[in-house]
């Protein structure tokens, strides 16, 4: 995923990582060019704070 207003993604094998480095980003954010990837969960990282995850066709993640 290109970089994006908010923030970046990167990998590191199979994980993916979004820094969130906009505190003003919005609490739902589409990752646009990962329409091939298919998350099986998503939570803040360091926490067990859920995320709400839907792939149509890309990502979009929101906080729970």
């Amino acid at each position: 995923m290109p970089p994006q207003e908010w923030g970046v993604m990167t990998r590191k094998g199979d994980i993916a990582y979004l820094h969130v480095l906009d505190p003003d980003a919005p609490g739902r954010l589409v990752l646009p060019g990962t329409e091939s990837l298919r998350p099986i969960r998503a939570r803040i990282l360091g926490t067990e704070v859920p995320m709400s995850v839907v792939s149509q066709p890309n990502i979009e993640i929101e906080v729970v």
